[in-house]
């Protein structure tokens, strides 16, 4: 009678008559020049890998520095600009008082005139220091970023 296998759902079926051969052969001992070629590639393989993890490990470092600027630096550009919302709020009541209280339509399109020439003035200003406060930011947000990227460029070229 012929030997059967049963499978995992309960049916059966004959077994297999192809013997596993063993053609490949390992190498006998430690100083065969495969083992060598192996063992020097793990090295290497090995040094790849810690330069990559040191890498790693400073790349986050710069970004974690970096987002910390970054909210430090959003914190400062938010209050500038609640401080220029006030500042022209002020200027627009005091501008309706002064409207309201002129003696005459000729006093009242003076101050008018006055109060958006003065406001143009202002909103120059404010964008001017905004812009120069967000170039600011931005130099000193991505500083870190910046010396890593030099700082892996400068190793790759020296490598």
């Amino acid at each position: 009678m012929a030997s059967t296998t049963t499978s995992l759902n309960g049916s059966t079926r004959p077994k297999s008559k192809v013997q596993p051969t063993t053609s490949a052969k390992r190498p006998s001992n430690s100083n065969s020049k495969e083992t060598k070629k192996v063992t020097t590639k793990s090295a290497a393989t090995s040094g790849i890998f810690s330069k990559l993890s040191e890498s790693m490990k400073t790349s986050s470092e710069s970004f974690r520095e970096t987002y910390g600027s970054l909210l430090d630096q959003q914190r400062k550009l938010g209050l500038q600009l609640l401080e220029y919302a006030e500042e022209n709020t002020k200027h627009g009541f005091d501008t309706w008082r002064a409207v309201i209280n002129s003696e005459n339509i000729n006093d009242a399109v003076k101050i008018q005139t006055e109060a958006v020439r003065e406001g143009v003035q202002r909103n120059m200003t404010q964008a001017r220091e905004t812009a120069e406060l967000v170039n600011e930011i931005g130099r000193d947000t991505f500083r870190p970023v910046g010396e890593f990227v030099s700082k892996v460029t400068n190793n790759q070229a020296s490598a």
